[in-house]
């Protein structure tokens, strides 16, 4: 694997584990075993490397529905919802969610991505919505902001009592009384 390809997989893992703020170049040199001029020479500033990150994330969990397409509509949801269990399994915290949360601390750009996610998230499951409900969900508007807020809600809460199947309880409840699939 080449060095900044080791050094963005190195960061995600710590970004996931401790914030973004919960590490420097240095650790990323001691851990990967390189100098930190290494790492500068990659990313000259921790918001170039912030900003690849956030790239490559979004791109990633961009395939990784769009690879659920053609799945009926119940499917593409619990794929969705897979990535955050995921996650929550591996002991990790998901990225987005971190840069939402530090969005006064992180590099902008990061937040521009996870934004964006949010977005493209949204209209995603509101295309498996209507599919599994082609009479309009009973009329209701902006059902995938609020299922990605809830998500999202249910991953923090999870995460933070160190609980994963409280997400799956949290929305399986919710799925089951607000949604069509």
């Amino acid at each position: 694997m080449k060095t900044r390809d080791r050094i963005l997989k190195i960061a995600l893992n710590r970004t996931q584990q401790t914030g973004f703020r919960g590490f420097s170049f240095r650790d990323l040199a001691d851990e990967i075993g390189v100098k930190s001029a290494a790492i500068h020479y990659h990313f000259p500033t921790k918001a170039e490397l912030g900003k690849e990150l956030a790239k490559r994330y979004y791109e990633s969990d961009i395939a990784y529905l769009q690879a659920a397409n053609d799945r009926p509509p119940k499917e593409r949801v619990d794929h969705f919802l897979e990535l955050f269990s995921k996650t929550l399994d591996d002991g990790l915290f998901c990225l987005f969610a971190s840069a939402a949360s530090d969005r006064d601390v992180v590099p902008a750009e990061m937040n521009e991505y996870a934004k964006t996610f949010f977005g493209d998230a949204s209209k995603w499951l509101e295309k498996a919505f209507r599919d599994a409900d082609p009479n309009g969900m009973n009329g209701k508007a902006g059902l995938g902001d609020e299922f990605v807020a809830l998500v999202y809600g249910a991953f923090l809460m999870a995460h933070n009592n160190a609980d994963p199947e409280l997400f799956q309880k949290l929305t399986t409840s919710y799925r089951a009384s607000n949604l069509p699939v």
